[in-house]
């Protein structure tokens, strides 16, 4: 058992999931296809020789009944004219008649070609209304199955007559039939085959996207998304993943806008101060140490404010400025703070945004 687990395990490894699909789809349908043929033919074969064994039974005990006075009458070309129009049935492949004593006194077959199965076959007992058996028999260069029925002629007191079904006959019917019928079910199976296959890609497409979003951000782009088509449970997916994105991408706004850097860079700073035991920007807090969701919905208030003071900048520089700024004083810069602009010891600057870490204005 454990051969046979590994051994699928490494046969379906490296199958996609369409092919997958679609061999479970085929497989299931000619599974199934195949037992519902075997249960057609054999239920055919069964009707088919049982209504053709019970024709048989009537044309035999009307044979008999027919074959009675010229049994009387030892009249041979009688029984030659009765048994001829038995033989032209489609189905009976021989008939004779037995007197008595057991002997053939007409058949069917040509003179001298009587076979030696039929000799002794099917004999009657007293008092039974018919009597079958199955045989095989050589004829015509051929062998062929035959069930032999036997009709008594005047309850067996004249003789009987025999008439031969032909099964190899009805059987060669019946497999034409179940040939025509499996052509049927290929045709339909290939029907199937290509409707599954669309099916199948129509399931796998959005799990490639999905792959290449998901492979896109292992490698850190951040502008692909999924393509949300359907809502079940691959859709679901998407949405969480195109969420998991925009996270990410206000996670790295957040650090480029809060990552260390001078306050008299290129951009203009409105007020600045410092508010005692507030960490500054660019520090990190330790609640604020993590770079996962909880970081992004601690900092997303602030984020919106900064972005507010960034969008004022230019009306605060074109119209405040001009009328607030002093003789050697920068707006935004506070008294003691005018060196720190011009760089510390260190070279670098630390005035810092005009927001405290609750997210309130100053």
């Amino acid at each position: 058992m454990k051969i046979l687990k590994n051994l699928s395990h490494k046969l379906f490894y490296r199958i996609s999931i369409r092919t997958k699909i679609v061999v479970v789809i085929l497989g299931m349908a000619a599974f199934f296809g195949a037992a519902i043929l075997a249960f057609i033919s054999y239920k055919i074969n069964r009707t088919l020789v049982d209504e053709a064994l019970n024709k048989t039974v009537i044309l035999a005990d009307g044979l008999s009944v027919r074959a009675a006075e010229p049994l009387r009458a030892s009249d041979v070309n009688g029984l030659q004219f009765v048994l001829g129009e038995a033989i032209s049935q489609p189905d009976v492949l021989y008939v004779f008649v037995r007197d008595s004593r057991g002997e053939v006194l007409v058949s069917s077959f040509e003179t001298g070609a009587f076979p030696s199965q039929l000799q002794a076959a099917n004999t009657l007992a007293p008092g039974a209304p018919f009597g079958t058996e199955e045989l095989t028999i050589p004829f015509r260069g051929a062998v062929h199955e035959v069930i032999d029925v036997a009709s008594p002629v005047a309850r067996g007191t004249l003789g009987t007559v025999h008439v031969g079904l032909n099964i190899s006959l009805l059987k060669k019917k019946i497999n034409n039939l179940l040939t025509t019928i499996m052509a049927v079910g290929i045709v339909f199976l290939g029907i199937l085959s290509v409707v599954t296959l669309l099916f199948a890609y129509r399931i796998v497409s959005p799990v490639r996207d999905l792959m290449k979003v998901a492979e896109a951000l292992g490698r850190g782009e951040l502008t692909k998304t999924a393509k949300i088509v359907t809502g079940d449970e691959l859709g679901q997916l998407g949405e969480t993943l195109n969420q998991t994105i925009q996270r990410l991408q206000g996670l790295h706004v957040l650090r480029h806008l809060f990552g260390p850097r001078g306050a008299c860079d290129d951009r203009r700073h409105v007020g600045v101060h410092e508010t005692p035991g507030q960490p500054k920007l660019g520090q990190r807090t330790p609640q604020l140490s993590g770079d996962g969701p909880e970081l992004l919905h601690l900092l997303y208030p602030r984020l919106a404010l900064v972005l507010v003071q960034e969008a004022l900048e230019p009306l605060v520089a074109l119209v405040v400025e001009p009328a607030l700024r002093g003789p050697g004083r920068a707006l935004g810069v506070l008294p003691g703070q005018e060196a720190a602009c011009q760089g510390g010891p260190d070279g670098g600057t630390q005035a810092e945004f005009a927001v405290d870490i609750d997210g309130s204005a100053m």
